[in-house]
């Protein structure tokens, strides 16, 4: 039997929304687990169905979407509704996997549905790679960096940031290299030991950590080294921090 993911709509407005998932119907691999119009419900929605797709309208009402983010699990893909083009920056920056304008076409739904499912395929497929796969600390490896291939030791990664289908690897040094792949994809390979994902969108170096600071009861603050600004670190993944190093 072929897999189907779970998928959850959050849309204020009911007639766009009922539009969605009655052309999401025509997936084979899909089915709606559930609704949501408001951020407070969306909340509730998250939590009942454990979705593995959310199709999010970006304003709610006058809210922000973006608000939930700490509530969706990392692995979870992300399309960002919207009226604007001038949003998707923003969308990307939260390590979405598309976007998608009003009014929805079933041509562009189309696109971003095989985009996902081609993802979601991929990333089972990189959970079955052999240990051979994975990087060591002191190894040196070749990115292919704004066509051209550089040589980094993998110990000198400060941190990793999402950056569409992209990713920028920041090195100690302060050098900064665009390269193709997924977060995703890079935990998978980096050492375990050395780095940590404490955002959807963001990987650090935990031998360069200099200090972490509570910042909610569900979220905190990470300092690196030559770094000035602290990162989030989302509610999901502070949990885990405080479980595996028994802060």
């Amino acid at each position: 039997m072929n897999k189907k993911y779970r998928v959850l709509v959050v849309e204020d407005d009911l007639m766009t929304q009922e539009l969605i998932k009655e052309q999401l119907k025509n997936f084979d691999a899909l089915t709606v687990v559930g609704s949501a119009n408001t951020l407070l419900s969306a909340k509730d929605a998250i939590e009942d169905s454990d979705p593995e797709i959310i199709f999010l309208d970006i304003d709610l009402n006058g809210a922000s979407s973006f608000d939930l983010i700490p509530y969706i699990k990392p692995t979870c893909k992300i399309v960002f509704i919207t009226a604007s083009p001038t949003q998707a920056v923003k969308a990307f920056e939260v390590n979405a996997t598309d976007y998608i304008l009003k009014p929805i076409s079933l041509e562009r739904l189309n696109k971003t549905v095989a985009k996902i499912t081609d993802q979601m395929n991929e990333g089972e497929e990189e959970d079955s790679l052999s240990d051979n796969s994975k990087f060591k600390l002191d190894q040196m490896i070749m990115v292919n960096a704004e066509h051209k291939m550089v040589l980094i030791k993998v110990k000198d990664i400060n941190y990793i940031s999402a950056y569409g289908n992209y990713t920028k690897v920041f090195l100690e040094d302060n050098k900064m290299y665009v390269t193709y792949g997924s977060i995703k994809n890079w935990m998978h390979r980096l050492p375990k030991e050395a780095f940590f994902q404490i955002h959807r969108s963001t990987i650090v170096n935990l031998l360069n950590v200099i200090k972490i600071d509570k910042w909610t009861n569900d979220t905190g603050r990470m300092y690196l080294k030559n770094v000035n600004e602290p990162f989030e670190i989302s509610r999901n993944f502070f949990s885990e921090l405080k479980k595996t190093f028994k802060i």
